[in-house]
């Protein structure tokens, strides 16, 4: 005889109406699925799934900061270490690959980008209301919003103190206005003039003045060690950022771009910083380096003219940074930077592509991508709730986590752990 359950389920509403509670089962981690499932309910057990191919992942080129450098996400493994939104390592506890998958390029208003799959996740903040959401990429694209979703600000990456040749303030002067072939700085600065002397003097060399402005560093034998620096770092005509100075503690690397910005920058009465130079590489690295320092910066190229004769491409940095110079007359022009850092996503559809989907051991699951660390988020959903209510005083039966593509001997294991 067939029963009526809406009935049933109408004295249910009425009961539960009438002795409200916020959940009727185990609390999740989820507000949302408590509110509409009640939490979890006792049982002997309760399966949770999800549909195949629906790994949140980027395109398998990505760019990823490790500590020991970049590497693409495809060549990334488990108990590898990446960089979350502190600044600080966090391991990688799993990586699955996928094939074909809809790309979309999420591009940043810094004139950044990383490129996305449909299902890969974001932790955005919409100016509307203000709240943090974790929302998929296909999402943000397909729901248009007066005002572009907003990205959280990551800390400094702090990396390990390294042992220089070169003090990495006077290696940025040196960058910024050193000849690439000699011991010879540019400068009319007094400040900078005298930083110049005493790192000569620690290292055996004389200060001597070369030309109007130019100071040479100068020693009594026909060996200059200055030279065999900047050739040992393979920056003797060849200005870039050595490896290992992108790799320096927080504190190496503020000096290093102050050594920039003192002798090649510019600090406007508002603020405002630019790094401007024709060397496309050296920008490039300066702007790795002022992103590591958790700064939001864009990089602009354009023509460069000198008596009216073009000359080549100049590429223009501009970022705010209360730490980016030492100079005094530039250094109080500085300001904090912490309300122009934040980053805003725009998304458009990209083409087909191979993508890699990471697991990162960190609270937050977020980590940087791209070489100018834009920060995503990771897909750890239901790794999350089984894991969070397994530890709920409340919850008195034991939790088992598989996964399909699981191996047999890995799911016995497992289980029998």
């Amino acid at each position: 005889m067939p029963v009526n359950i809406f009935s049933e389920v109408e004295d249910l509403i009425e009961e539960i109406g009438n002795s409200p509670k916020e959940d009727t089962g185990l609390i999740t981690p989820y507000s949302e699925f408590n509110r509409m499932y009640g939490g979890l309910k006792n049982s002997n057990i309760y399966a949770i799934a999800s549909r195949p191919g629906q790994g949140k992942a980027l395109e398998e080129n990505t760019i990823i900061l490790t500590p020991n450098g970049f590497l693409k996400i495809k060549d990334i493994k488990v108990g590898d270490y990446v960089f979350s939104i502190d600044g600080k390592p966090t391991k990688v506890l799993g990586v699955r690959k996928w094939e074909n998958r809809q790309i979309y390029k999420v591009s940043t208003d810094d004139n950044q980008y990383i490129l996305a799959d449909e299902n890969h996740e974001w932790t955005v903040q919409q100016r509307s209301d203000y709240k943090w959401k974790t929302l998929t990429t296909k999402y943000l694209f397909e729901n248009k919003f007066n005002k572009k979703p907003k990205i959280p600000n990551y800390k400094p990456i702090q990396l390990t103190q390294q042992r220089l040749l070169i003090d990495p303030y006077i290696l940025g002067a040196w960058l910024g206005d050193g000849n690439s072939n000699s011991s010879v700085l540019t400068s009319n600065d007094a400040f900078i003039i005298n930083k110049w002397k005493i790192f000569g003097k620690k290292i055996g060399l004389k200060c001597k003045k070369y030309s109007r402005y130019g100071y040479r560093l100068c020693s009594n034998n026909k060996k200059n060690i200055f030279t065999s620096y900047i050739k040992y770092l393979n920056i003797f005509n060849n200005k870039h950022i050595p490896q290992i100075y992108l790799m320096g503690s927080i504190k190496q690397r503020r000096a290093l771009l102050q050594g920039l910005i003192d002798t090649d920058g510019y600090v406007a009465p508002d603020g405002q910083v630019e790094f401007c130079n024709t060397n496309k590489k050296l920008a490039e690295d300066v702007l790795f380096l002022i992103h590591s320092l958790g700064i939001k910066a864009s990089m602009y190229e354009s023509d460069s003219f000198l008596y009216n004769k073009f000359c080549g491409k100049k590429y223009r940095i501009r970022f705010y940074y209360q730490y980016a110079a030492k100079l005094p007359r530039k250094r109080k022009n500085c300001i904090n930077s912490k309300k122009y850092n934040h980053r805003y996503l725009s998304i458009e559809k990209y083409g087909v592509g191979n993508t890699v989907c990471l697991q990162v051991d960190h609270p937050s699951h977020l980590f940087l991508a791209g070489k100018a660390l834009i920060t995503t988020h990771n897909s750890t959903w239901l790794n999350d709730i089984c894991f969070k209510t397994s530890i709920n005083p409340k919850n008195k039966t034991k939790t088992l986590i598989l996964d399909t593509e699981m191996q047999t001997v890995d799911i016995q294991l497992r289980m029998v752990a």
